[in-house]
């Protein structure tokens, strides 16, 4: 029973981290009104209401953070 409530919290950690992820980026977008004017969070808030996750996006900002460095 342990075991799955610190799954459980886990999960819930990945999620939040995802969603300060993306505040953050909210954060430093130049825009004016980042949810209605920045192209990359119109995207992101689309993903999310299209039933995508904060991790999935979250994994994806990292694989193309990666690909930039390389």
């Amino acid at each position: 029973m342990v075991r799955d409530q610190i799954v459980e919290l886990e999960a819930l950690i990945e999620r939040a981290q995802g969603a300060r992820k993306f505040l953050s980026e909210a954060l430093t977008c130049p825009a004016d009104h980042p949810t209605s004017e920045c192209p990359h969070l119109v995207g992101v808030l689309d993903r999310l209401f299209t039933g995508g996750t904060f991790e999935e996006l979250a994994e994806e900002h990292v694989d193309d953070q990666d690909n930039a460095i390389r």
